[in-house]
């Protein structure tokens, strides 16, 4: 799957629930949250050790206050704001 595609879907979404969805391209990291080097190791499937630098990326402030306006708080655990700060 592209960037392209994820982009795509995300627009999808968008015009069917304005503002529920967020594309989030993280540098090194599969959809699953794995950490490849290159495209060419995630293809063959041999994953780096799991780099937590990126994670501010997914789980960042503006991002987890995103996902609790649409989620009444549910989508991270209860002291994920305490966590990033």
């Amino acid at each position: 799957m592209s960037r392209e595609d994820s982009e795509l879907i995300s627009q999808i979404v968008n015009a069917n629930v304005p503002g529920a969805a967020h594309f989030i391209e993280v540098p090194e990291m599969g959809h699953g949250g794995q950490h490849y080097l290159s495209m060419a190791d995630a293809f063959a499937g041999k994953q780096a050790p799991f780099d937590p630098n990126p994670s501010h990326l997914v789980i960042g402030s503006n991002n987890l206050s995103w996902c609790e306006n649409r989620s009444n708080g549910a989508c991270f655990p209860a002291n994920a704001s305490a966590m990033l700060r």
